[in-house]
């Protein structure tokens, strides 16, 4: 047995070494793919509520043509409530984001068994490249659906009540 793997087996999961503490581009960018992949659960429970969030607009957004077949009453709340959700997003998404790099290296620790810290940062450099190849192509495409639903909101909704 090499001598790093032995000294490394000697290292206490429950206590984070210092070199392992810091942010995490991987679980920034990658937050619930970066979860799974490090066996973080407790990560994925933010996650959940974003997508549980986003089903009623994606909804809204399919069934966009037929919202004249709704009373204008039920159209209108329906419109309100996926706007509401969707901007709610601008709060729940930084939070999750923040907490899940920010306390995501100590968290990924604990949970895995990592032969030494070098594999360790070795694993989560490989994570923080993917995260910036795939993040930020992600984050652009989902401020442009945001951007979108909000136009699809105000020329539907609201401008006609403008006149």
């Amino acid at each position: 047995m090499s001598k790093e793997l032995e000294s490394s087996q000697k290292i206490d999961s429950a206590r984070v070494p210092p070199e392992v503490c810091g942010w995490n581009w991987g679980a920034f960018w990658l937050g619930p793919i970066w979860a799974f992949g490090n066996q973080v659960f407790g990560g994925l429970f933010w996650w959940m509520v974003l997508v549980v969030g986003l089903i009623p607009v994606w909804i809204f957004l399919c069934c966009q043509h037929e919202a004249d077949k709704l009373p204008p009453n039920i159209s209108l709340v329906l419109a309100c409530l996926s706007l509401l959700l969707t901007l709610s997003h601008f709060i729940f998404y930084p939070v999750a984001v923040l907490v899940l790099a920010a306390r995501g290296n100590q968290r990924a620790w604990r949970h895995n068994r990592w032969r030494s810290i070098g594999e360790f940062q070795m694993i989560q450099r490989r994570w923080a490249i993917a995260g910036w190849l795939l993040g930020i192509p992600v984050t652009v495409f989902n401020f442009l659906a945001i951007c979108g639903f909000s136009l699809i909101f105000l020329t539907v909704y609201v401008a006609p009540y403008m006149r």
